[in-house]
């Protein structure tokens, strides 16, 4: 039995809706069947409002060797995603109970949000 590992991908582009609520999208890669937690930070600076972030989360059932895609929404308390750029942060936390390994997976991307 392989060790637990994945990799993460977020896709370039992301959906912003007229309500402000960005859905983030990408991949996750597994060596072995596990469902994992992809979670991550949306920032994005703007002019009028600042700094808006939001925090996303999704539970992905992982088949080893194959890209499973994932999207999750953000929910910014009072502020709104507008289009443009915005940075996401995603990490996967990996819990290896046969390898007793802990460590998290984690990407950084800089995205466009489009309507």
């Amino acid at each position: 039995m392989p060790a637990l590992d994945a990799t993460v991908t977020v896709n370039p582009t992301a959906t912003v809706d007229s309500k402000g609520i960005a859905t983030v999208r990408g991949t996750l890669t597994c060596t072995r069947a596990d469902t994992l937690s992809v979670s991550g930070q949306l920032s994005q600076q703007q002019k009028k409002a600042g700094l808006v972030r939001a925090w996303y989360s999704t539970s992905v059932p992982c088949t080893p060797g194959q890209e499973v895609p994932w999207s999750t929404s953000t929910y910014p308390a009072d502020l709104h995603f507008e289009r443009g750029t915005a940075e996401a942060v995603t990490e996967v936390p990996i819990r290896d109970f046969v390898y007793w390994r802990e460590f998290t997976v984690t990407d950084t991307s800089t995205i466009t949000l489009t309507r």
